[in-house]
């Protein structure tokens, strides 16, 4: 005899179309935002990290993820590591999140940086299994604050000698008056050298 079972699993196919395109949004809104995100297992030291944060960091997703917490990993900025490995170690401790930016080095030779964030998961007795984070691409906005910085500076420098001279000017104003400044002129002058 010959038994056949019929079973409609279009709902289940309809849940997995579903699942794909979330998937797929999720992807695109990491890439339009430069944000990647990451899982890591405290249990079995697992990491996942999104194709976004392979990008980010410039890796090849097919080596693995890279173990950023030990002294080896060579992606970060010798300082970096160390904030990094505190605010872990601080999460693992009491359930805190963190945020810090990070420097790295791209694979292409550039510094490059990162706002990273963690927020740990807890089992029900509350003990911590693991972080989930974000590392989002700063890159840009750290080098407008740079340029900013220069800007700012060089703008300083060049005011610093026309108020210098204006000063210098106010204090020689009773000196080219030997019958002395009215009221007005003297507080004037006054107003100048306090601004200055």
């Amino acid at each position: 005899g010959v038994c056949i079972v019929w079973t409609d699993i279009t709902q289940r196919k309809r849940a997995e179309a579903a699942l794909r395109t979330s998937e797929e949004d999720l992807r695109e809104a990491q890439h339009v935002a430069h944000v990647g995100s990451w899982i890591w297992d405290v249990r079995s030291g697992d990491a996942r990290w999104s194709d976004e944060l392979y990008r980010i960091f410039g890796r090849d997703p097919s080596r693995g993820v890279p173990r950023l917490l030990s002294d080896d990993a060579h992606i970060f900025s010798p300082e970096s590591p160390d904030k990094l490995q505190r605010l872990v170690k601080k999460t693992l401790g009491d359930a805190s999140s963190y945020e810090v930016d990070l420097e790295f080095t791209h694979p292409d030779g550039t510094a490059r940086w990162v706002a990273a964030r963690g927020e740990a998961v807890v089992d029900p007795s509350g003990k911590v299994i693991g972080i989930n984070g974000t590392a989002q691409d700063i890159t840009e906005l750290k080098q407008l604050q740079q340029l900013r910085e220069e800007w700012t500076s060089v703008i300083a420098h060049d005011l610093r000698q026309p108020i210098g001279v204006i000063t210098m000017s106010a204090d020689l104003l009773p000196s080219l008056h030997p019958a002395g400044m009215n009221e007005a002129e003297g507080a004037l002058t006054e107003r100048i050298r306090k601004a200055g």
